[in-house]
């Protein structure tokens, strides 16, 4: 890769002889740049407030690359440090001296930024700075009050500098570091328990504020060569015309509704509508309705989502349709590009009937996308038609996003504002009991005779061994079983909590799982007395399927017990 190296200046004059003519001839040259900053960074201030010996405090940081950076194809890495400078205190207004009282001068201190020399007490030899994940580029600097092999507390660092490293083409185009501050001791007031290799890092004074300037400092940009890097999308333009199209069918309940709405505005916050990008609002149900012309108002996008109610059958076609109108309106831009984000739940079915509504929404958006509006698809919960969306509605597949459940959502459509990869959603609950109320989702019966037939007594929620936190107790050749639907699912995930309790010998407690009504596959059978908690991957049979069986099953003894507690299946959409 070719290397951009941030340096000095370094201004080379040369002069020599030349003869003098008139000037009768002249040409210029117009030289302009757009300078932006590589890096985006949050928070701009950390604030710990009043602390005491001993505390331990910490506070989150994320470094990433700007818009401005990510729209850029010429450019591709940068590598930055952090570095920790002594924090100068503001001065009172027409005069030298400090706002606070507590801060000191010191002539040898002035910089440039601070001429006067006037700054806080440092903080920084006191402060971590560490990665939340190591990656290759990143080098943290640990918190001094960690221990070394032989024991010994209060080291000094090899370096006072981090590290860090972003790239566009690696999709690593943000860090999360941790700063931290473990409060030392003031001067003349040591605790005993203070290690005695710590006994130099101390504060000088008490009552005082003390603090430190954390530098980041872009050292590197690296250039991509003659790697392609993918065309910006219409929707991180500057400029963009962006239509939201809503799912407010009756299958989104009030929580999920809710849910919906703050992505939605977690997505205008993202995108800043404003003279550059206008945004406008569809919604279907029975009908569609055109929410919202386009606007560069945030406060009347934000008005629109709050206004949403959920109820009623599902019009993809008319949102759709209402969208696309608005866009080729007479507020749609002929510069901007168009763009559409659908979000929806559930399998279009008006107008009537299902086929013939599956078949004029393919059709609308063949004709939205021919017009060349863009459209970007996030289809939201298990029950949706994955293969419909992506083939007949998104412009592509990369247009497609799948979120496990309303919960992920926002994460998505942050990601797709920012220019950012979409994040893969996560396992979907498809079944989860912690038993602390009944055992509703739970079939009851015995694989055995039993020696005392009583269901009631033998499959049963108690919390006799942990008071407070109930579970089932299974005993006397019973069995708990449950049946979950895996329909549009893979990579099924069966855990629970189990032990057994007062086994006799060659008795034990048996977990195993099945298809429908088909042949019991054990996953184990424990004798284990304490509580463990066990995760099983599934094997893809356990893929998409109307019914599997989990079964819990105290294989003998009429006193012997089984007990689970905290039973889960999970699976990621197809």
């Amino acid at each position: 890769m070719k290397k951009i190296l941030l340096t000095g200046l370094a201004l080379v004059v040369v002069i020599g002889g030349v003869a003098v003519f008139s000037a009768f001839e002249a040409h210029i040259i117009n030289v302009t740049a757009h300078i932006e900053n590589a890096l985006s960074v949050l928070p701009k201030e950390i604030k710990f407030g009043t602390v005491f010996p001993q505390e331990y405090v910490e506070q989150g940081m994320e470094i990433k690359l700007s818009s401005s950076f990510l729209k850029e194809s010429r450019v591709d890495d940068v590598k930055y440090k952090i570095v920790q400078k002594l924090k100068p205190c503001p001065l009172q207004e027409g005069t030298i001296e400090p706002v606070d009282p507590t801060c000191v001068q010191d002539a040898a201190e002035a910089t440039p930024e601070n001429p006067t020399g006037w700054h806080y007490l440092s903080l920084c030899r006191f402060l971590s700075k560490l990665p939340n994940e190591q990656e290759a580029g990143d080098t943290g600097v640990p918190s001094y009050f960690h221990q070394d092999a032989a024991g010994n507390f209060c080291l000094e660092p090899t370096s006072e500098i981090a590290l860090g490293s972003l790239s566009k083409l690696a999709t690593d185009i943000s860090d999360k570091w941790t700063i931290d501050l473990k409060v030392p001791p003031v001067a003349g007031y040591i605790g005993q328990d203070w290690p005695a290799s710590c006994a130099d890092w101390v504060v000088e004074s008490n009552d005082k504020t003390y603090g430190c300037d954390l530098w980041i400092e872009v050292t590197e940009i690296s250039l991509p060569g003659e790697t392609p890097t993918p065309t910006t999308p219409p929707i991180c333009s500057d400029q963009a015309d962006v239509m939201l199209v809503l799912d407010r069918s009756g299958s989104i309940d009030s929580p999920e509704l809710a849910t919906l709405k703050i992505a939605a505005h977690a997505f205008v916050t993202a995108m800043n509508p404003d003279g550059g990008v206008h945004m406008g609002q569809s919604s279907f149900a029975d009908t569609g309705t055109l929410d919202l012309q386009l606007t560069g108002n945030q406060i009347a996008i934000n008005a629109a989502i709050d206004a949403l109610s959920s109820g009623g059958w599902t019009n993809l076609y008319e949102g759709l349709d209402l969208a696309q109108g608005e866009l080729v309106s007479v507020r749609g831009r002929a510069l901007a590009p168009n763009v559409m984000v659908v979000v929806t739940d559930g399998n279009t079915n008006q107008p009537p009937d299902e086929a013939n509504a599956r078949l004029v929404a393919a059709a609308e958006a063949a004709a939205d996308k021919a017009a060349g509006t863009e459209i970007y698809v996030v289809g939201v919960g298990g029950d949706v038609d994955a293969t419909y969306l992506i083939n007949n509605i998104a412009t592509d597949a990369s247009h497609y996003f799948s979120a496990g459940d309303f919960d992920d959502l926002q994460a998505i459509l942050q990601a797709l504002a920012n220019c950012q990869p979409v994040p893969t959603p996560g396992p979907v609950t498809l079944f989860s009991d912690d038993f602390e109320t009944d055992l509703s989702q739970w079939t009851k019966s015995y694989i055995n005779p039993p020696e005392s037939s009583d269901l009631n007594d033998d499959v049963q929620l108690t919390d006799a061994v942990t008071p407070g936190d109930k579970y089932v107790q299974i005993k006397d050749d019973a069995a708990a079983t449950a049946s979950i639907n895996t329909t549009g699912k893979q990579n099924v995930v069966l855990s629970y909590d189990r032990r057994v309790q007062d086994l006799a010998s060659g008795d034990k407690l048996v977990v195993r799982w099945r298809v429908d009504s088909g042949t019991w596959n054990d996953l184990e059978q424990t004798t284990g007395t304490a509580w463990t908690t066990k995760t099983w991957n599934l094997p893809s049979t356990a893929d998409n399927k109307a019914e599997i069986q989990i079964q819990f099953w105290l294989n003998n003894g009429n006193t012997n017990k089984g007990l689970v507690d905290d039973v889960k299946v999970t699976g990621v959409n197809l």
